[in-house]
């Protein structure tokens, strides 16, 4: 992974030998078989298959990589989470997998160091990357699936790169109802200097993703809120698309979408996102969009931008979005409240709202401003992932 840099690099990276690869049979590996090829610092690249797992893929070892070919789904068959990487390990890679929650209790089903651990990996040793990974509870099965959390990340300098965490809202036997395949959260961070590109959480019956690292960066991040839950189960327990822990002085976000269509129920929710009032956390054009539905979201982030519902901003059939236009840092430099806020509604240029200090040039369309915000982001980071 570099940083600060633009443009393609051609460079070859490096390269493996292949008798340090052990390539993996969903026919003939199980769990065990593959953890051995793993404890000897091996490789492992997954021949397309259904991997029915009972125990963890453990890895051991810096540098070491998982790679699946045609999306080789990993199953969890006995409450067990998929893949687990030790506390410390340096530069790990897990690539092109698919984590599916089987149908016993299971805390989760990839876990990227502990907690619990006293050091992590520096950045100088090689970022960690899950890159290209997917993961659902419910949908491929007619049985009961559930998993607490989907990802959990606990160590530091890590690199999430295109992943989609999927609570199922349909299935081989149709809709989902009832809370079924129930799923708490998507995506727990906890490590420091934690980076994701192109995220997407769905559907979870507590928060979507819940970030208490410091020092976390997410460039796009979609969520939509899930179908099937109650006012008393969702809305008054207070959850959300995106939090960001309390305590967290530091955090990026742009481009952060949080989408609802509550089909089921009248719900009503706060906020799409919510985090502290902490000079160092700010986030770049926040939206919050109404998709169809019986829900309501009241504000984008925390108390900021307009409320999004069947009749809010306007009447209009369809998709109704409200975007908090400027970098909205939710406190300046002096711990006080900015003094305005600037939303966007549909078929509304982003205007000022009860300020005057803003000039006209802060009127912007929605698609100029998404331009603006991924040419920005392309510009300055630029990242190469080599295998």
């Amino acid at each position: 992974v570099k940083r600060g840099t633009s443009g393609f690099d051609w460079a070859p990276g490096v390269r493996v030998p292949f008798e340090d690869v052990y390539v993996a049979d969903s026919a003939t590996d199980t769990a065990a078989t593959i953890n051995e090829q793993l404890a000897n610092g091996l490789h492992v690249v997954f021949a397309p298959g259904v991997y029915q797992l009972d125990a963890a893929l453990h890895i051991t070892h810096d540098h070491q990589v998982l790679l699946g070919l045609g999306l080789a789904t990993l199953v969890s068959a006995k409450g067990n989470a998929v893949v687990h990487v030790d506390s410390s390990r340096a530069g790990v890679r897990v690539a092109g997998l698919l984590l599916e929650a089987g149908p016993l209790p299971t805390d989760v089903l990839l876990q990227w160091g502990s907690s619990s651990t006293a050091t992590s990996p520096s950045a100088d040793a090689g970022p960690g990357v899950i890159s290209d990974v997917f993961a659902r509870v419910g949908g491929s099965s007619r049985q009961l699936t559930q998993a607490d959390v989907m990802v959990r990340i606990a160590d530091a300098n890590v690199v999430v790169d295109n992943a989609w965490l999927w609570r199922a809202d349909h299935d081989v036997k149709g809709l989902v109802y009832n809370r079924t395949n129930p799923c708490k959260v998507g995506l727990q961070v906890e490590g420091a200097h934690v980076t994701a590109y192109g995220l997407a959480v769905e559907h979870t019956l507590e928060d979507q993703v819940q970030w208490t690292g410091e020092d976390g960066q997410v460039f796009f991040f979609q969520a939509e809120l899930p179908y099937d839950v109650t006012q008393q189960e969702f809305g008054d327990a207070g959850y959300a698309g995106y939090r960001v822990g309390p305590n967290v002085q530091r955090h990026i976000a742009k481009g952060v979408g949080v989408y609802h269509f509550f089909r089921d129920h009248k719900v009503t929710v706060k906020s799409g996102i919510v985090a502290p009032m902490a000079p160092g956390v700010q986030f770049d054009s926040p939206l919050s969009v109404y998709l169809n539905g019986k829900g309501t979201v009241q504000h984008v982030l925390n108390d900021q931008g307009l409320t999004t519902s069947p009749t809010s901003p306007n009447k209009d059939p369809g998709a109704h979005q409200a975007w908090v236009c400027q970098a909205a840092q939710v406190h300046n430099a002096f711990g006080e409240r900015r003094p305005c806020t600037i939303v966007k509604s549909q078929g509304e240029d982003c205007e000022p709202k009860n300020s005057s200090e803003h000039s006209v040039a802060v009127k912007r369309s929605i698609v100029s401003r998404i331009q603006r915000s991924v040419n920005d982001t392309l510009s300055r980071v630029q990242r190469t992932l080599k295998f």
